[in-house]
């Protein structure tokens, strides 16, 4: 198969056919068939391997959670223990680092402050892309571009290109 020549600009890139389509279409679905048979042994060998190893898995969550509750007792205690004793190393293995933690009270007030400072302020660039394409803001250009899409099953669309 080669692409059609332009006549009148024998320099353009050659331009693909039907013919080209359709053969490109059946090799989409015959690798789309190839991946859902992996993807079908995939599957069962995880599944077999999870049915197998059940207890495993339920002890990993069982070990996970119990991690988990005994980290945060610990830290618990350790921050109390802080508090009443101001010791920064109670006991080896264990650190009390103070860090700064900022809580905003007045959003508005906050918000304010970015604006007229400058500072802070991020572009939601899904949010600003959205209004763009029903309003017009500045620095963007708006236009419609080509996207091409797959049907899910490509069965039919073979079996037509066929006849």
């Amino acid at each position: 198969m080669t692409a059609v020549q332009n006549p009148q600009d024998p320099t353009a890139e050659p331009q693909p056919t039907n013919q080209h389509l359709r053969a490109a279409v059946q090799i989409v679905r015959e690798a789309r068939a190839r991946l859902a048979d992996a993807k079908a042994i995939w599957d069962l060998m995880q599944a077999t391997f999870q049915a197998n190893n059940s207890d495993r898995f339920v002890e990993l969550s069982v070990a996970k959670a119990a991690t988990e509750t005994a980290e945060s007792q610990l830290r618990e205690l350790a921050e109390a223990h802080y508090n009443t004793t101001r010791e920064k190393h109670p006991v080896p293995g264990v650190e009390i680092k103070l860090v700064t933690e900022v809580t905003i009270i007045d959003p508005k007030a906050a918000l304010a402050y970015a604006k007229q400072s400058g500072l802070c302020l991020v572009l939601d660039d899904k949010s600003y892309r959205s209004l763009a394409k029903t309003n017009e803001v500045p620095g963007t250009i708006v236009k419609e571009v080509p996207k091409a899409s797959i049907a899910k099953d490509l069965t039919a669309a073979v079996r037509e290109s066929v006849q």
